[in-house]
């Protein structure tokens, strides 16, 4: 009988367990340390031409931080400076959720536009430009870019291409 107490113990534990990491599974999308690790999946997945896949590690960062990065973003007047000399890492950082998300649809656009969809480039490219404009991201080599400025070009030179 004592056996069948401490099985049916650690069963419920172990179901527990299940149970909450299930949960935490689904809310993993948010927060800077989620969208760290979500853009750092579409960045990888981009890379390797697994449009698909950066498409939706996007798309998830947007949707578990977008609120959070246009609350961000209406909160400023101008982007935070940086420059090679004065990378402003902490300011920076602590717009985390705008940089993300705009970073996100930076990576979407360009994973459309490999993909041949060029109208859902465009609109990935102009939502980043109007809505996101303030946004940064690090890049490894040792400074900060704005991808809507990225974006722009971006858009004019997919808008001076024939449609197929």
């Amino acid at each position: 009988m004592t056996n069948q107490i401490i099985q049916l113990t650690r069963l419920s534990l172990l179901i527990s367990c299940i149970i909450l990491s299930g949960c935490l599974f689904l809310h993993s999308g948010k927060g800077p340390k989620a969208a760290d690790a979500l853009v750092g999946e579409a960045w990888k997945a981009n890379k390797a031409k697994d449009f698909q896949l950066a498409i939706a590690r996007a798309k998830k960062c947007i949707k578990y931080n977008e609120v959070e990065a246009m609350e961000m973003q209406e909160g400023m007047t101008k982007p935070v400076p940086t420059s090679r000399e004065n990378l402003n890492k902490e300011a920076i950082i602590e717009k985390w959720a705008l940089n993300y998300v705009g970073t996100s649809y930076f990576i979407m656009g360009r994973a459309y536009a490999e993909l041949g969809k060029k109208e859902e480039a465009l609109q990935a490219y102009q939502h980043l430009v109007v809505n996101f404009p303030f946004a940064h991201c690090w890049d490894p080599k040792g400074y900060f870019w704005k991808p809507a400025v990225a974006a722009k070009k971006r858009i004019k030179e997919l808008e001076s291409k024939p449609n197929n």
